[in-house]
């Protein structure tokens, strides 16, 4: 806490009055969109501080105690990788790392190709394993929920639906009629969802299961992963450097990329990538 600064109420002021403090504004901090990786990490604090405003306040003091102590070396995070991840890190490293489950790395080919990496490979197990159980819970959940829609449903969602997601995509370039009838078409397809909306959102067992998982899954990503980037940045002490490795394991290629550029090609079980303006063409694993 800043002894000097009161935050006022509204949270939005709050957090301009935190960053005067390195003389920045919040649209010095623009949402990221070259790198789906970094905003995947940041959606997590930006939902949960917008269902509960009210904790934005401490978080913007949490980020003015770090951005005075740490001085310059703050801003980097600040506009990096994990500028909205300080709200949960203290809380994060008091947690235990979860016990392996069995999923073992190529030590020996591992700690060659990338030496200072050797003593992060525990970790990096760790973190795999975490995040593959909990996305297989999530996946399980879905397919026992996809059983109860049905087939129009289902043919909806999966065929449909994701047009709803381009709403408002470049609509300053459209014409007035055409704008009046891609408004008529959305509704209509809000319309055709809301029976499936009812049955995701209901209080049946299975719905609030799958929430949970979801929200265990989102959870996890963004602690975990945190850590890991920690793990390594301490370990190779190549903050700032450029690195892209690739390790196999059982359940397929875990992909390790520094801050600078890097490109994915092709099939991976899981990235885990610093930051950067990074380039991914992605092939499903079957």
């Amino acid at each position: 806490m800043i002894d000097s600064i009161i935050f006022p109420i509204i949270p939005t002021e709050a957090l301009t009055e935190a960053l005067k403090g390195i003389k920045l504004t919040p649209d010095d901090i623009p949402f990221r969109t070259d790198n789906v990786e970094i905003d995947s990490f940041r959606l997590p604090i930006v939902d949960r501080l917008t269902e509960h405003p009210l904790e934005l306040i401490d978080f913007a003091n949490d980020i003015s105690r770090l951005l005075f102590e740490e001085d310059e070396a703050s801003l980097e995070k600040l506009l990096g990788f994990d500028s909205k991840a300080f709200l949960a890190q203290e809380s994060i490293w008091r947690r235990s790392w979860p016990e392996p489950r069995g999923v073992s790395l190529d030590y020996p080919s591992f700690s060659r190709e990338t030496g200072c990496f050797a003593e992060c490979i525990d970790g990096i197990r760790n973190h795999f394993e975490t995040i593959y159980l909990v996305t297989s819970e999530v996946r399980s959940g879905i397919d026992r929920f996809k059983m109860k829609l049905t087939a129009e449903e289902l043919a909806f969602v999966i065929d449909t639906f994701p047009e709803l997601l381009l709403e408002d995509i470049e609509d300053e370039f459209r014409p007035v009629d055409e704008l009046d009838s891609l408004q008529k078409y959305e509704e209509e397809l809000s319309k055709r969802f809301m029976p499936i909306a009812l049955k995701l959102v209901g209080d049946s067992g299975d719905a609030s299961e799958i929430r949970s998982l979801s929200y265990d899954y989102v959870l996890t990503m963004h602690e975990t992963s945190l850590k890991m980037i920690e793990f390594i940045r301490r370990a190779c002490k190549c903050d700032g450097t450029e690195f892209q490795y690739e390790v196999q394991s059982p359940v397929g290629t875990i992909a390790i990329g520094g801050y600078g550029r890097n490109d994915y090609y092709g099939s991976y079980a899981f990235i885990l990538d610093l930051g950067g303006n990074d380039r991914y063409e992605l092939e499903s694993i079957e």
